[in-house]
């Protein structure tokens, strides 16, 4: 597997990393129920997806996982999410087997929520870090 730092930093360094923790409501816990809730991003409040949309990825609904640098994010994936998805999809250091993974911009303020994943065979799904959304 051949990894690009220079390509990895240089996506790190396009991330706009901007929200007020003080806004994020219960980011250690993400809530699932049958009702369909909006999940806001963290810096605007604009609606990104709603609870309907959740699905599981690897048996699970929400993930804690660690990127190259050492950082790690509590992941919670959704079929569905208005995003701006930008960058080429890669397959290098992904978090799901045999997806490629582009990043996943608040479509309103442009704030990192996440990363687009797509696989030809499979349906395309977010995930997005749970601690830069609002659940209500």
């Amino acid at each position: 597997m051949n990894w690009y730092p220079q390509r990895w930093l240089a996506s790190l360094l396009r991330l706009r990393v901007c929200f007020d923790k003080t806004q994020v409501a219960g980011s250690n816990q993400v809530q699932r129920s049958d009702s369909a809730a909006s999940v806001r991003c963290g810096h605007c409040r604009t609606v990104i997806t709603r609870s309907d949309s959740a699905m599981e990825m690897a048996g699970a609904h929400q993930h804690v996982l660690t990127n190259p640098a050492g950082v790690s994010f509590t992941v919670v994936v959704y079929r569905h999410a208005r995003c701006e998805v930008t960058g080429l999809p890669s397959t290098e250091c992904s978090w799901f087997n045999g997806y490629a993974w582009q990043l996943a911009l608040c479509a309103q303020c442009g704030n990192h929520v996440g990363w687009y994943y797509s696989q030809a065979q499979f349906p395309d799904f977010y995930g997005l870090i749970a601690s830069r959304l609002i659940f209500d």
